[in-house]
């Protein structure tokens, strides 16, 4: 199977069974943020979206309107087979309205827009990317050391003591991004490396670039 982005709308005829989409967000102030969310089909044979929504962790799921389109730029199905992708629909489907802790230590259960979408895979046992290869920037640092901070300072006032968020100082872990599980999913392999994913990602962003180009041209 060859994996590629494939432009909005959304053809029923192409995505089957589940997809993995990317987009931008904004968040009521610039710049976009970019997201990675789950597109499946329900067993009604309609169109859906798994997401992770926002910081708060919140969970949702809605029906692929016009109104979501608007928030997906890119999809792509990855290489797995007819049965595995209708196993991973089937636990989309499953997903009602629900919290998730927000934060970047996938393996104690915080998530991300990112990590959700490696955590539906790993539910069939299938290893989007391998986490020894992953490298943390800097910027990823002071995003954590933002997110660290701002518990301690819920957890003041509330008259607790930052040590109960473990051992009472900063660890940092892997920063998924949603162009480097997209890039993952492109691979079109199980346990994709740090630097195949980011590699892959061009791919995402130069083919954006060219449909904004071509997009311009027209106008």
């Amino acid at each position: 199977m060859t994996n590629v982005p494939c432009c909005l709308p959304v053809s029923k005829k192409q995505i089957r069974r589940f997809a993995v989409a990317f987009g931008f967000r904004n968040h009521g102030h610039p710049p976009l943020v970019a997201h990675a969310s789950i597109i499946y089909r329900d067993t009604e044979g309609e169109l859906c979206i798994v997401e992770l929504a926002d910081t708060s962790g919140h969970v949702l799921t809605n029906e692929l309107r016009d109104s979501t389109c608007d928030l997906v730029d890119a999809w792509v199905i990855p290489a797995l087979s007819e049965a595995e992708l209708l196993h991973l629909s089937k636990i989309c489907e499953a997903y009602e309205d629900e919290w998730v802790r927000f934060g970047f230590n996938y393996e104690q259960g915080e998530l991300t827009c990112a990590s959700f979408v490696i955590s539906i895979f790993w539910k069939i046992r299938f290893q989007l990317i391998d986490a020894s290869t992953w490298e943390i920037s800097e910027a990823d640092k002071r995003l954590q050391e933002l997110l660290w901070e701002r518990r301690c300072q819920e957890l003041k006032k509330s008259g607790m003591r930052p040590s109960v968020l473990g051992k009472g100082y900063l660890e940092f872990f892997n920063r998924y991004r949603p162009e480097d599980v997209f890039g993952a999913c492109l691979a079109g392999v199980e346990k994709v490396s740090f630097q195949q994913a980011r590699d892959n990602a061009e791919v995402l962003t130069s083919w954006m670039q060219s449909i904004e180009s071509s997009h311009n041209m027209s106008k």
